[in-house]
């Protein structure tokens, strides 16, 4: 094989040589060139050697002929799928260039033909796949000496990157999940008339479920098709959205009480809307009657609602103030055979200008919240007015050997 030296190996034998004695041949041999041929020209020469040599003359061809055959180049390289099965030279030694013998260099051009397109390793050329192919000697260096044929050829081929382009996080309402809704991706980097389909596309998830701006949104897309295995799929990054507070209303229970001549209440608060699962609760700074007075199915005003709990901030109160209802029932029963709690009520409704009763009117310039009567002895009916020897009430009037309550004020 060339080796860019004319050196070559010859091998002789002796004949003449009597029996017994000691004497060998050494020989030698020099191409008249060193390029690459058949049936080139091959200069020998020899001499004797061995205890018997010196009783010798040698007689010997001066010549013979021999092969320099050229040396096989390999085509080894790896090459990223483009969808074709083409094999250009940059593939191949340093973009092109071939190492030689002793220093040479060529210049590998054309392409070559693999077996298939896809991805794969150590990939063999089709048959005459090297064809293509053209070897230019650099400098000095002659192609013939060079040849592809019978060398060791393959080219390793990788998956192309697949990109998504496009894709959008939408904004959404807290819903106590992860979940996102991503549109408009479409795959970069698809070769024509490869088989791969975008899968997944819509749907990705938010760092947390909980509220917040500019919240990142991760996505699990694939990809699906006879070529999928030609390539990888890069997730679209920096995909971002908000979500915001979800909007539940709070709703009141009023609880029933006694007369206390006060309009506070309490209550129980409940939201509807609120995530199954999510640790939510509600408070209020003031729950109250519209009045003191005893009733039934009373409109009860709730003011400064607020939430709290875990997963409060998820959500927004739509309305911080609420109604609902209850009954102020009177108390224990009276000896005036009605209900303490219904006199104090009608008490309370009471104007203090004018009191009408059986014995009078009570003059506007009376006194106090609640002005009383008394009779004095002898005189049927005197003025109202205010007194200090007695615990101001309403007035009573006795009938039937009973109290009866002025019939105005009468429920």
């Amino acid at each position: 094989m060339y080796d860019g030296t004319t050196g070559a190996t010859v091998n002789g034998s002796l004949t003449g040589v009597i029996a017994g004695d000691q004497v060998g041949i050494a020989s030698s041999g020099n191409f008249q060139d060193k390029n690459a041929g058949n049936g080139k020209t091959v200069d020998v020469a020899g001499s004797l050697n061995g205890g018997d040599a010196g009783n010798y003359l040698l007689t010997t061809n001066t010549t013979t002929t021999a092969n320099i055959t050229p040396v096989v180049l390999n085509l080894t390289g790896t090459r990223v799928y483009d969808g074709s099965t083409g094999a250009a030279a940059s593939l191949f030694g340093n973009n092109g260039m071939l190492a030689g013998i002793s220093g040479e260099s060529l210049t590998l051009s054309g392409s070559g033909t693999l077996g298939d397109k896809n991805v794969g390793t150590q990939k063999a050329f089709a048959p005459s796949g090297l064809a293509g192919f053209s070897l230019t000697g650099n400098g000095g260096t002659l192609a013939s000496n060079y040849t592809l044929t019978g060398g060791t050829d393959w080219v390793t081929i990788t998956p192309a990157t697949l990109t998504v382009a496009g894709a959008i996080a939408h904004d959404r309402t807290y819903d106590g999940t992860r979940n996102a809704t991503i549109s408009g991706a479409t795959l970069l980097g698809l070769f024509s008339g490869d088989d791969v389909v975008l899968g997944n596309a819509g749907s990705g998830l938010f760092d947390t479920k909980n509220v917040g701006n500019d919240k990142s949104v991760t996505t699990a897309m694939t990809v699906t098709g006879g070529d999928t295995g030609n390539y990888i799929l890069v997730q679209p990054t920096s995909l971002v959205a908000d979500i915001t507070p979800l909007s539940i209303h709070v709703t009141a229970t009023g609880t029933d009480k006694l007369f206390d001549g006060n309009t506070r209440d309490k209550v129980t608060l409940g939201g509807e809307g609120v995530i199954a699962g999510d640790q939510v609760g509600f408070t209020n700074t003031g729950a109250n009657f519209s009045d003191p007075a005893v009733g039934n199915g009373k409109t009860v005003t709730v003011t400064g609602i607020q939430a709290n709990g875990t997963d409060a901030g998820n959500y927004v109160i739509d309305d911080p103030t609420t109604t609902t209802t209850a009954n102020i029932t009177g108390g224990r029963s009276s000896s005036f055979g009605v209900a303490d709690g219904t006199l104090a009520s009608l008490q309370y409704a009471v104007d203090p200008t004018q009191i009408a009763t059986p014995y009078g009117v009570a003059e506007q310039d009376t006194v106090g919240m609640f002005t009383g009567n008394q009779k004095k002895l002898h005189r049927p009916i005197e003025r109202n007015r205010s007194r200090d020897d007695f615990t101001s009430g309403l007035s009573l009037k006795v009938e039937d050997g009973g109290v009866q309550m002025p019939k105005n004020l009468l429920p």
